[in-house]
């Protein structure tokens, strides 16, 4: 099922006149993997939940999607051929299993981020490609985030029409742009493109009286390259070299 947005009558104007055909941060990153998974046949989906976002989904004729998560609702994902019960840490399958694999908003919970590059470097044939989007933590949502309780983020999350059980602790390990380098370099993958997006300032819409300074924001973060680092989600592809 795809997420609706909750807003205000005024906020929901605002969406429509200055944001009428601007893509979610999941369907900004879709179109981007979807590219890099061209002629990919067995595909992992690292995190891949219970399903809940239309957008996230990597199958394709001849493509057969695999997805693990701690989350037991990953079973009856819509969205996989197969779910399994599984930590990132430690992936059921063998060595050079698959040609690709994909993670959305899920290393932000990691507490050890590079445990799980490692596995997902073993599971990949050499030439694989990672397609990682999580939130930037120097962005205000993510320094706002690290501040505040879980039960605050559930009750805010509730608010805007997500459900408890989707909402997870996160330790933030992997999410600046340093971070990231440092930690994929370190587990042996090249990174081939480091980007962020700011799109709707979506934590903001249910009032407008956030919602103008996000527009703001928004506006100010994608004037130029160079604020790339102060966008809301990271968008990551990595790559596992040949061996030498």
């Amino acid at each position: 099922m795809a997420s609706k947005r909750r807003t205000t009558r005024l906020t929901g104007a605002l969406l429509r006149r200055y944001y009428p055909d601007r893509p979610t941060d999941f369907e900004h990153f879709a179109e981007k993997v979807r590219e890099h998974l061209a002629g990919a046949r067995r595909v992992l989906d690292v995190g891949a939940g219970a399903g809940i976002i239309d957008a996230l989904d990597w199958r394709a004729p001849g493509r057969r999607v695999i997805g693990i998560d701690l989350d037991p609702r990953v079973r009856s994902n819509p969205n996989l051929d197969s779910g399994l019960l599984a930590d990132a840490r430690a992936i059921p399958f063998p060595d050079n299993t698959f040609d690709s694999a994909v993670s959305v908003n899920v290393f932000e919970h990691i507490p050890d981020p590079a445990a799980a590059l490692r596995e997902v470097s073993r599971v990949l044939v050499p030439g694989g490609l990672f397609c990682i989007k999580t939130p930037n933590r120097d962005h205000y949502v993510g320094r706002i985030a690290r501040i505040t309780p879980d039960s605050f983020h559930k009750w805010y999350n509730s608010l805007r029409g997500r459900n408890p059980e989707d909402t997870f602790p996160t330790t933030y390990r992997f999410n600046r742009f340093p971070d990231i380098r440092r930690v994929a370099e370190e587990a042996g993958f090249e990174v081939l493109d480091l980007d962020a997006f700011e799109g709707v300032p979506e934590y903001l819409l249910l009032s407008a009286v956030l919602f103008l300074p996000g527009l703001a924001y928004e506006r100010w973060a994608n004037a130029r390259p160079g604020r790339a680092k102060w966008r809301a989600n990271m968008e990551v592809i990595l790559h596992k070299p040949p061996p030498p």
